[in-house]
């Protein structure tokens, strides 16, 4: 069978799986697939983002990815639905969500804050005052912040000098009298500020979704950074991520609160698509490892950083089988 499957972890928010015949393609990034196969009311098209030609981030929203966004904002006719993670120099894109709300198109958000009710990115604040109905998961965070538990653990091997951050240790085999030890630790204590809420999604009119790497900022659909979005246009598809608005914005679930709202939608006899969203989905142990430990050929990873255990190991075995 061919198995072309897409994920996202944390970063990144939504997984999307399409099963085929005779190839296997594992793409472990922030990606998504263009395929005609899919019936005639779904179209899903790929919009990559290459920084090369911006030396600096820019406040204009000229990159691919940001015209795309600014063109949906600006053709949307009733509702608006977002979760970003904030908002950061991108004044096209809140003067267009302005405009669109003086239109009459109904426009929801949901945002990130820490338990100190900020946000990283500095325009956030404008936003909710400017679009009026954004949420948050503050109060999640404030609820969270409660069962939080000091990090006492000890490991054998001490983290490095001056470095007062709980250590992370990983050990690596590399035959049987040798092993590769690496301690890590941050400079400073770190502390609860709060869970993430990392989604950059965008849905229109219930049936045209905006998803993606790529933040609401000059560094990215300003363009400074590699990103990568996706444009899909599906009734279907749009309705498992209003089910994933609904919970964080009416019902106040955010992060491992949520429930699982996967859903397998049918195209046709050849083509089946999978929607996933984190961190309520265990993706990373469930789906992403075992494609990386059934993979007999090759793999490819693009990723900002790589900071899981177990995905790094499983990534070091696939080298050592060849």
């Amino acid at each position: 069978n061919t198995i072309i499957r897409l994920y996202f972890y944390k970063v990144f928010p939504f997984f999307l799986l399409i099963s085929f015949m005779k190839i296997r393609i594992l793409i472990f990034s922030l990606l998504f697939l263009c395929w005609n196969n899919l019936n005639e009311d779904t179209r899903i098209e790929l919009l990559f983002n290459s920084p090369i030609s911006f030396d600096s981030p820019k406040k204009q929203s000229s990159s691919k990815v940001g015209k795309s966004l600014l063109n949906l904002i600006d053709g949307a006719n009733n509702t608006i639905h977002f979760a970003i993670y904030g908002m950061r120099n991108q004044p096209k894109i809140l003067d267009a969500l302005i405009r669109a709300k003086k239109r009459g198109v109904s426009i929801l958000g949901v945002v990130d804050k820490d338990i100190y009710n900020n946000n990283y990115y500095s325009d956030t604040n404008e936003l909710i005052k400017l679009i009026d109905y954004i949420k948050s998961d503050y109060d999640s965070d404030i609820k969270n912040a409660g069962f939080v538990k000091e990090y006492n653990y000890k490991p054998y091997w001490g983290k490095p000098s001056g470095f007062n951050g709980p250590p992370s240790i990983v050990g690596y085999s590399i035959d049987d009298k040798t092993a590769i030890i690496s301690v890590q630790a941050s400079k400073e204590k770190i502390s609860f500020t709060g869970d993430i809420m990392h989604n950059k999604f965008f849905v229109f009119d219930n049936e045209i979704i905006w998803t993606g790497s790529t933040n609401i900022s000059d560094s990215g659909t300003g363009g400074y950074n590699a990103n990568v979005s996706a444009l899909i246009k599906s009734k279907e598809i749009a309705s498992l991520y209003i089910e994933e608005f609904n919970q964080m914005y009416y019902q106040g679930k955010y992060h491992n609160s949520k429930r699982v709202s996967s859903n397998l939608i049918k195209y046709n006899k050849n083509s089946d698509v999978n929607v996933y969203f984190s961190p309520q989905t265990k993706v990373l142990s469930d789906k992403i490892i075992p494609l990386i430990e059934a993979s007999t050929e090759s793999i490819n990873v693009s990723v900002f950083f790589l900071t899981h255990k177990d995905v790094t190991g499983a990534l070091i075995e696939a080298k050592r089988r060849g």
